[in-house]
């Protein structure tokens, strides 16, 4: 039995409506996962992320030390897991030409563990920080995430100024 013409129609909108969707919500992947501009990156970017804590928190020297080895050690576990992630979403892009829903729902699931793990792993670098400081300085650390959090719509970065805000 054929669908009717009325039928036809309303299939081919809603194709044509989860492809528009679809559309967006890949153009959206892209967008969110530009890199960071380059004086978020590099050596003198850790130098800058270092200074900067060190200022902000007061820290002491062996306090210093211990930051910079947490920051080195986190930084090069987060690039690998965002070159994978990178990897993943330029292979879902991939799964359009010709479209492949099944492949592209594992696909999306993946990403999806993928970005649990860096949060997870970003989460226990802030925690390994946290118990390098005094409380005070956790007092202005957990002050300094909020306010990265809410600049950075989510994705903790260094503040753009020097100038602390009291609460």
């Amino acid at each position: 039995m054929s669908p009717s013409a009325p039928s036809r129609n309303l299939y081919k909108a809603g194709f044509f409506i989860l492809l528009v969707i679809n559309l967006a919500w890949v153009l959206w992947i892209v967008a969110w996962d530009r890199n960071p501009p380059s004086r978020l990156r590099g050596p003198r970017a850790e130098a800058r992320v270092e200074r900067m804590i060190g200022r902000r928190l007061g820290l002491s020297e062996d306090q210093q030390r211990g930051f910079r080895a947490l920051y080195a050690r986190h930084h090069e576990e987060i690039e690998a897991m965002q070159q994978q992630l990178a990897t993943q979403k330029n292979a879902l892009i991939g799964l359009m030409h010709p479209a492949d829903s099944t492949a592209a729902d594992s696909l999306i699931h993946q990403i999806g563990i993928t970005e649990t793990t860096l949060q997870a792993m970003t989460y226990q670098h802030l925690m390994q920080v946290r118990e390098l400081l005094s409380p005070e300085q956790q007092e202005k650390f957990g002050r300094l995430l909020r306010r990265g959090v809410e600049r950075g719509h989510g994705r903790p970065h260094p503040p753009q100024h020097d100038k602390e805000h009291k609460h």
